[in-house]
């Protein structure tokens, strides 16, 4: 179990070196060794998910540096075929640079609207942070299944170039693709723009929220000053009052007494006459 848990992520960082060292082995190789060599670095794509998940040895390396060796492994490999086997795959390079800046300004954004403190992050837990929030976008599944597609447009173009009868039927399957990623970038674009609006119009309210709070805290301090001042106004007066009562005290009358009653009457008499 203890060399299970390594070999999916063994697998993820051949492919991300791979991937750098691709723009200097290209040049070098043959149009069969080229074609060997992109297979076999999404051979470890393949098989390094399916081993994870089998073996359930998913772990936070291979989260993280997975996804970036693939992303990195493809774009660079479509780059440099176009370059060395077939310039039609250039608009496919293009593409795939708008929906990767895309991607990452949505998740970006989306970052942003999880309020997260980054100054309290590491640089391995924000790499973590930016591929989960990555992955969460809901145009992700379409990014899998596109990927599967630019596999195949590449492979036809090495194809096509070792094998000439290949090359129009290749041509068309690539160009063909091409067009059919303007609507995946439109798609892509309109999540992105979507989510922007929401993450302003929240943080609109939010702050208007913030502002009301702030404007009634604000009234509440002002009363509770008068109320202050009058209540020190009050204790001022009442210390008045005791000063004078104290300075002037209430003389009883020599001749004052109780009087007792008998009976109603009598007090009844004594209440009118006084």
């Amino acid at each position: 179990m203890t060399v299970k848990k390594y070999v999916p992520n063994v697998l993820s960082t051949i492919r991300l070196g791979m991937a750098v060292v691709m723009p200097f082995v290209f040049p070098q190789f043959s149009i069969s060794k080229k074609l060997l060599y992109f297979l076999s670095g999404n051979a470890t794509d393949a098989l390094d998910g399916y081993l994870a998940r089998k073996w359930k040895v998913e772990s936070r390396y291979g989260k993280i540096v997975d996804p970036i060796a693939d992303k990195c492994f493809n774009l660079l490999a479509l780059g440099c075929t176009s370059v060395f086997v077939n310039p039609l795959l250039l608009g496919l390079v293009a593409s795939e640079a708008a929906i990767a800046g895309i991607t990452v300004a949505h998740t970006i954004n989306n970052i942003k609207d999880k309020n997260i403190d980054m100054s309290k992050l590491t640089m391995l837990d924000k790499t973590k942070l930016f591929v989960e929030t990555a992955d969460e976008l809901k145009v992700s599944r379409i990014g899998r299944k596109k990927a599967v597609i630019m596999v195949l447009a590449a492979s036809l173009a090495y194809t096509s170039a070792l094998v000439p009868l290949l090359s129009i039927p290749a041509s068309a399957f690539i160009i063909g693709v091409t067009v059919a990623e303007l609507p995946v970038i439109s798609r892509y674009a309109t999540e992105y723009y979507v989510d922007k609006k929401r993450y302003k119009i929240e943080s609109s309210i939010e702050c208007n929220v913030t502002n009301n709070e702030l404007g009634k805290l604000k009234k509440a301090k002002e009363l509770l000053e008068k109320f202050n001042k009058l209540d020190k106004r009050s204790d001022a007066l009442d210390k008045k009052i005791l000063e004078k009562i104290k300075n002037e005290p209430i003389e009883l009358q020599e001749n004052s007494h109780i009087q007792d009653f008998s009976n109603v009457e009598e007090e009844k008499e004594h209440v009118k006459r006084i």
